[in-house]
């Protein structure tokens, strides 16, 4: 049981991928860490390419921002709540099989 929480909770704070690497679910957390640097990036290029923000200040460039890509970070903001949520879902089922496994063998 201490283990299902450890990977819950590195899972929620640390971000999908980071409770399977816990669960020694190695493959599948390179996948979900990979998956989410994936469309952090394609968020990143997507933005760094309008030219649109340069001489503005800080809090201007941000407000233009939210206001050009918020339609577009629905999809991203969309993709990465399901990769957390599978995380999540995954984790909790892992972990619980291995307690019932453990619980067989004692």
């Amino acid at each position: 049981m201490k283990r299902r929480i450890i990977a819950l909770v590195l899972t929620v704070f640390l971000g999908a991928g980071a409770g399977h690497i816990y669960l020694r679910e190695f493959l599948k957390g390179a996948l979900l860490v990979g998956a989410n640097f994936a469309l952090a990036i394609s968020l990143v290029l997507r933005a760094s390419g309008d030219t649109s923000f340069d001489g503005m200040s800080p809090m201007e460039a941000v407000r233009e921002f939210m206001m050009t890509y918020s339609n577009k970070m629905v999809w991203h903001d969309a993709a990465i709540a399901a990769i957390l949520a599978y995380a999540i879902v995954d984790v909790w089922r892992m972990s619980a099989y291995e307690t019932k496994e453990s619980n067989s063998k004692q």
